[in-house]
């Protein structure tokens, strides 16, 4: 027991030092203000140099403070005079991956904070029951209950939904172009399907029909918006991927290339898409580990830390199965679950890629259907093609919209996809089917 207590204690040390690490990040006086909002006090801390350091920021920022860094804290701290290291305020701002798990932290403390006061209260009105009258004791026992009972308030779910209607209220009173919203590969998508807010999304088709083609280019257009992703490559590795991308972004035919017959136009393209490729920095990571579901899970946590907004999933048939289950069916339910799980415990929208079986149904399980916001189906129009006027390499392929549970399902949206350069485009100005 005194061991689990110490596990427990040390966590409650970890995480008070990963929100004080928040406060310290450079540029993170944004986030400051955000936890105070949300009612952080140096009363929530127990570990003395978290409640000392929080104290301190806490000052600065009432004073406004220009700049509230690790130098300016120390000295606010008092220096030398401290009891502890200022190495251990760089300690803090390490544990922390991105200052967007500031909120995480703290709802996570909440509760503590509240059980700790409520224990507090507790005790105070047992120990009157050693010195005190009965009137006493029933007196101190109702204001620790009332006292109680407010702190449980305040966390109820009734104020957290009040909260989330409040900031999505105002976040809807915000110009459009400051919020983040993940387009699709080509603009006439957005058009009628509108942009991705938080939804899950499987895309399905056919092999070779142009499905991380679709993920690719999507994955591109959210970069020049500025939007950071994660794409999670298990099908295909890394170079496939990047090779993809120089041929989208460039028009590149990379298999002229491979196989040693670029032209001097091609090779000068190829060193312009990687130049256009690493401006985008940090807001593009691709992995192309195997995994089965828990490390799916654990590479979406990482990847959200980091910053990602969007999290892309090639493809489902890929992931690892569990030996434990022992159909097809079953393990594609539970991968299904897997994404679903994914996107709801990330908060981030996810973008995941599956097979159609040839009856042109999703291969394996209507699992994915159910736990989907939006369904796609990428097929191959034949018809399209025998009127002629097309290359070998290209194909029209239909964006069926199977399911879309936020806005208008049976739309046929028509693309041209142009194999060899990796290129999805609108297939002229058609206007979308509807079925």
């Amino acid at each position: 027991m005194i061991q689990q207590a110490d596990i427990h204690q040390a966590k409650d040390t970890e995480l008070q030092e990963q929100l004080v690490g928040c406060c310290l990040l450079q540029g993170g006086k944004d986030v400051l203000a955000g936890l105070i909002e949300h009612g952080l006090t140096p009363q929530w801390f127990t570990d003395p140099r978290c409640q000392h350091t929080f104290d301190a920021v806490h000052r600065m920022y009432s004073r406004s403070d220009p700049m509230i860094e690790l130098t300016t804290v120390w000295h606010e701290l008092g220096g030398a005079e401290m009891p502890f290291d200022s190495k251990w305020l760089d300690e803090c701002v390490d544990k922390v991956p991105s200052k967007q798990m500031a909120t995480y932290f703290l709802e996570i403390l909440r509760p503590l904070y509240h059980r700790r006061t409520i224990k507090g209260k507790l005790q105070q009105a047992s120990e009157s029951a050693d010195s005190g009258g009965i009137e006493e004791v029933h007196q101190s026992l109702q204001t620790a209950l009332i006292d109680a009972a407010e702190l449980v308030s305040d966390a109820s779910p009734e104020k957290a939904w009040q909260a989330q209607l409040a900031a999505l209220v105002e976040s809807y009173h915000l110009p459009p172009e400051s919020r983040t919203w993940i387009p699709w590969p080509i603009e006439s998508l957005d058009k009628h399907l509108g942009k991705i807010g938080h939804e899950l999304v499987f895309v399905a088709s056919r092999p070779s029909v142009g499905k991380t083609a679709f993920g690719i280019q999507m994955m591109l257009r959210c970069a020049q918006a500025g939007i950071r992703s994660a794409f999670k490559s298990i099908e295909s590795p890394t170079r496939s991927i990047l090779e993809r991308m120089v041929g989208n972004v460039r028009e590149v035919n990379m298999m002229d290339i491979r196989q040693g017959h670029g032209t001097d136009i091609q090779l000068r393209a190829m060193d312009e898409a990687e130049k256009y490729l690493n401006s985008f920095g940090s807001l593009i990571n691709i992995s192309d580990r195997p995994a089965n579901g828990a490390e799916l899970a654990a590479w979406s946590q990482a990847e959200v830390a980091k910053g990602a907004q969007v999290l892309f999933v090639d493809n489902l048939k890929q992931i690892r199965p569990d030996p434990k289950i022992r159909t097809n069916w079953e393990q594609f339910a539970a991968y299904s679950r897997t994404i679903k799980y994914i996107r709801d415990d990330t908060h981030v929208p996810v973008i995941a890629f599956h097979h159609l079986g040839r009856s042109g149904e999703l291969a394996e399980s209507d699992n994915i259907e159910r736990d989907a916001d939006i369904v796609i189906h990428l097929v191959s129009d034949e018809a399209a093609l025998d009127t002629g006027g097309f290359r070998s390499s290209e194909s029209i392929v239909n964006c069926e919209v199977k399911k879309n549970r936020d806005g208008i399902s049976g739309i046929i949206c028509p693309m041209r996809f142009r194999k060899t350069v990796q290129v999805l485009e609108p297939f002229e100005d058609s206007e979308p089917a509807y079925v």
